[in-house]
């Protein structure tokens, strides 16, 4: 594919609108590539400096600190934590990650985070879909993750009953929740603006009511 920066335009913008232009130029490819549009990083970044000098120099003044943060191997750890930063909407999140490749195990939006039947149950799905589970499980000590700490902990005592009596689960206090918490400032930074308009947008217009779950 043998793009130019006036062939990208449509769909970078695209992008652009959707994440509240938050993204950068790897990030811009890596959704490019998910649609089948094969670019360089090298070409995304001419487009952005040609088309977005201002934003390119708001999203570098923003970068993260770079933390380091210590997994075995893949499905050593799965990190589990609910965001509610879309209360307002009616909406809440909550999101499955293994520690070590950073890959999303689960991302759910639902009109309720804190039952712990269902958080259990996007875990389980999770496992059964990769037939297999994580050695440990970590979370916030919220209620709603006891599902997950229970079904975790079951799971490991019947494949090793050396385990029997022990936690299988590990409950993380503060903000050392760190896989999720990195999501979680990104999907702010990157994506909630755009989507975040789009719902009150909904709620100007009269297309859905907040209040009935069923129109969620």
């Amino acid at each position: 594919q043998a793009h130019t920066l006036d062939t990208i335009e449509p769909y970078v913008e695209k992008i652009r609108i959707h994440s509240a232009n938050r993204l950068g130029a790897k990030s811009i490819r890596d959704h490019l590539r998910d649609e089948r549009i094969l670019v360089s990083r090298q070409l995304v970044q001419a487009y952005q400096r040609e088309n977005d000098s201002t934003g390119n120099r708001q999203r570098k003044s923003g970068r993260l600190k770079r933390s380091v943060h210590y997994a075995a191997g893949p499905h050593e750890r799965w990190s589990a934590d609910q965001h509610d930063k879309w209360q307002r909407f009616g909406l809440f999140l909550h999101v499955g990650l293994d520690n070590f490749s950073n890959a999303v195990l689960w991302l759910k939006v639902w009109w309720t985070n804190s039952n712990p039947l269902l958080i259990a149950s996007f875990y389980l799905d999770a496992a059964a879909h990769l037939k297999g589970i994580p050695l440990i499980t970590q979370s916030d000590p919220g209620t709603e993750n006891y599902g997950i700490a229970n079904a975790q902990t079951t799971l490991r005592q019947l494949l090793d009953p050396t385990l029997v009596g022990t936690l299988q689960h590990q409950w993380m206090r503060g903000h050392t929740n760190i896989k999720p918490e990195i999501f979680w400032s990104k999907l702010r930074r990157q994506w909630s603006e755009g989507w975040e308009a789009l719902f009150q947008e909904g709620i100007d217009e009269g297309w859905y009511d907040v209040n009935i779950p069923t129109e969620k």
